[in-house]
């Protein structure tokens, strides 16, 4: 479990707090925003040790006081009859901490397992998590572990499955705080989330620079192996044989790019708001330039790989300010604990060293129009694909209506009600039932998903 201090958020007020107590982002104050996310999880708990509390008893308090998720209390296993909930004597551990993926560089990783006294490892290895300690800098040492395979077969005889859940541009796994309990209550699962590397608490290495002489498509092709080859790694070195790989908006585009790449790793891909599936519109980008001023400035910033990170970081003391402006527009709907906790996070994560970043101009054009766009691409996919989007996400999800016509694969569209871009925090339960239909594999043609539209369902290919 991480071992980094559960730092209680006071939340600043007006123009005067940016200007005169401003206080610059560090690696351990990511963390703690991290952590006040995550302690709603009621099976994550931060350290005891609380900064600023007079004893370890009110620390223990005032840690108690949030592990509830904020979520809807109703049992989301309840509307997927194959769901098995967990046994009285099963228990339910979660833990967050950094892996080694090799050349000094860490992801940043948080695991939920379920431990049963019934269970037994066929392999007689497995993974070996240990508490984490400070660094010299007060950070998250690397969560310690072997790197032999587990297969894990509890009562029913089968091997405990893996879902692997990668966030989206700008965000981190803490962006997935309102799932992970009900997520969780699926038996037979592991549950990974991540932090890309060069993004949230994961390492911040140099991204690469361009190289002359190359052509567009392979600068494309060295963006995205920055993120699959990371991924490859923390993959072995989890001991991860195949999973169910889940990503967001930029994380589904990466981790569709991670399909392609490694077939023989992936079960089943769930693609939730990609980015970069449709192809861009002939003359968009002149277009968009000839709109007027702010468009065409638009289009050369992000030529120039101005990011809304490096922004942030720019406007110094002001940062904290212009991201509250996004966060108490774009998630009016949190309570003000969530609202602040989810802010500071933001923030935090944001302010860091610029990294995965830069990646997104050598991706993506404005508009998020992938400069190699997937929608060609994901005919050569080898597993199942499911695209969850949200009733009113700007993606458009007509783009994977055309995709998958293409596509060789058992494929599903479906969208999530009361939901944008952001649909696992909008509507989490809904965001949870279309998850938990995909983790048990229900007939969703004949029996459905309560708060889901399937739009497309091909499960016979």
């Amino acid at each position: 479990m991480a071992d980094v201090a559960f730092v209680p958020h006071q939340q600043p007020k007006g123009r005067s707090w940016s200007l005169f107590s401003w206080t610059p982002t560090s690696v351990t104050l990511a963390q703690a925003a991290e952590n006040r996310l995550l302690s709603r999880f009621q099976y994550f708990k931060p350290s005891s040790t609380l900064v600023g509390a007079a004893t370890p008893q009110e620390a223990r308090e005032a840690v108690s006081e949030t592990t509830e998720l904020s979520t809807p209390t109703k049992d989301i296993s309840q509307n997927i009859e194959s769901a098995q909930s967990a046994e009285p004597n099963e228990s339910l551990i979660a833990r967050v901490g950094l892996v080694d993926v090799g050349d000094g560089q860490m992801i940043n990783t948080l695991v939920i397992d379920r431990t049963d006294d019934k269970l037994h490892h066929t392999t007689g290895a497995g993974i070996l998590r240990r508490e984490l300690s400070h660094g010299s800098g007060g950070e998250m040492v690397h969560l310690e572990q072997d790197v032999a395979p587990v297969e894990e077969v509890g009562r029913t005889g089968t091997k405990k499955k893996t879902l692997v859940m990668a966030h989206g541009y700008g965000a981190g796994l803490g962006f997935f705080y309102r799932n992970f309990a009900g997520l969780s209550d699926v038996s037979g699962w592991r549950i990974y989330a991540i932090d890309w590397l060069g993004m949230a608490n994961s390492s911040r290495p140099s991204f690469p620079k361009l190289k002359r002489g190359v052509t567009d498509d392979e600068i494309v092709e060295d963006a995205e192996a920055f993120f699959v080859e990371s991924l490859e790694k923390w993959r072995e070195a989890n001991g991860i044989d195949s999973m169910t790989l889940m990503g967001h908006s930029l994380g589904g585009y990466l981790s569709a790019c991670y399909a392609l790449k490694h077939p023989e790793r992936v079960e089943k891909l769930v693609l939730v708001s990609p980015a970069g599936v449709g192809k861009i519109p002939e003359g968009q980008e002149a277009a968009l330039r000839r709109r007027g001023f702010l468009p065409a400035l638009f289009t050369t910033l992000w030529s120039w790989n101005v990011t809304p990170m490096s922004v942030i970081r720019t406007m110094g003391p002001w940062g904290p300010s212009l991201v509250r402006k996004y966060t108490s527009r774009r998630f009016a709907y949190l309570d003000q604990s969530d609202a602040d906790d989810l802010h500071s996070y933001i923030y935090h994560i944001s302010a860091q060293t610029g990294s995965g970043e830069f990646a997104l101009a050598r991706l993506l054009l404005p508009g998020a129009w992938a400069r190699k766009p997937l929608h060609d691409r994901l005919a050569n996919l080898k597993m199942p694909t499911t695209f969850l989007y949200g009733a009113h996400d700007w993606m458009d999800y007509h783009a994977a209506m055309s995709a998958v016509q293409g596509m060789k694969v058992p494929t599903r569209i479906a969208r999530v009600s009361d939901s944008g871009h952001h649909l696992y925090l909008d509507n989490p339960m809904g965001f949870n039932n279309a998850m938990i239909a995909e983790m048990v594999n229900k007939d969703v043609a004949r029996k459905g998903v309560e708060d889901v539209e399937y739009v497309h369902v091909n499960d016979r290919r």
